[in-house]
């Protein structure tokens, strides 16, 4: 499957746009499609092309749905869905629409003003809610 020409229909989904790639999937913005003709953005997280063959990879994300769906924070992306589409896994996750940390930091940067101290504390203090929460 070729994501370079999005968007690209993805069994029920849409992919849009790719939003990150990482050493073991890709996450696209997708549109879920309903059978009632609505529609609303998810996040679809993929097993990389070149992992898609490899069943340790398939195992992971198996595991990763299986906990992720037995987690209800509001710091924590709920999971809708885990399913297989021409050969690929893919996990559909709640998108949650929002400013990228690390565009600020960079930004930050490029001004070279510091990155501010209680942002940093909040999101801190966030992550590790979210954390105590998942162990």
């Amino acid at each position: 499957m070729n994501t370079d020409s999005l968007p690209l229909r993805f069994g029920d989904y849409t992919l849009v746009r790719k939003i990150a790639s990482g050493g073991m999937a890709e996450i696209f913005l997708a549109e879920a499609h309903a059978v009632t003709g609505n529609s609303k953005f998810v996040a679809l997280k993929m097993i990389h092309p070149r992992y898609a063959e490899e069943r340790h990879f398939h195992r992971m994300m198996v595991e990763e749905a299986r906990i992720a769906v037995q987690l209800a924070h509001p710091n924590i992306g709920q999971v809708f869905d885990l399913g297989q589409y021409g050969g690929r896994y893919f996990l559909v996750m709640e998108f949650i629409d929002g400013f990228d940390l690390s565009r600020t930091h960079e930004a930050c940067r490029d001004r070279r003003i510091p990155f501010p101290a209680d942002l940093a504390a909040y999101v801190g203090h966030e992550v590790a809610a979210a954390l105590a929460y998942a162990h």
